[in-house]
């Protein structure tokens, strides 16, 4: 087994605990957020961690966030069609995140009304999922 596949669950425990520490500071700083997410990208992890990573991000700042501010808008929504476009690519990694991503759906309706609009689009890029 090569180091990466070894550090791989590791990396992945600690780059989700420092998006907690992050989201739970206040003020909490989004670039340093969105940089723990592209330093695990960058480790080649596979989308499988670096999926399950990037909603996790989302998930805290749908929890924690400024949901008025467009940079942070922005921010989660590039998020979201990055995993979106990785469950588009990959129907076992749709199968495996559908639930989570209907519940991030559900959570930034509420949140954030225009969510919506930006939700029905994202089908299009998943052929597999069913259009809710």
């Amino acid at each position: 087994m090569d180091s990466t596949k070894r550090k791989g669950p590791k990396q992945f425990e600690a780059s989700k605990n420092e998006l907690h520490a992050i989201f739970r500071k206040r003020p909490f700083s989004l670039e340093k957020a969105q940089r723990v997410l592209s330093d695990f990208q960058q480790l080649g992890l596979g989308n499988d961690s670096f999926g399950e990573l990037c909603l996790t991000f989302i998930d805290l700042a749908l929890d924690y966030g400024e949901t008025n501010e467009a940079c942070f808008c922005d921010a989660v929504f590039d998020t979201y069609y990055e995993v979106a476009g990785m469950a588009g690519e990959d129907e076992a990694l749709y199968e495996q995140w559908k639930d989570h991503l209907q519940t991030i759906r559900d959570k930034a309706i509420v949140s954030w009304p225009g969510f919506s609009d930006y939700m029905h689009d994202m089908a299009f890029i998943i052929p597999w999922a069913e259009d809710e």
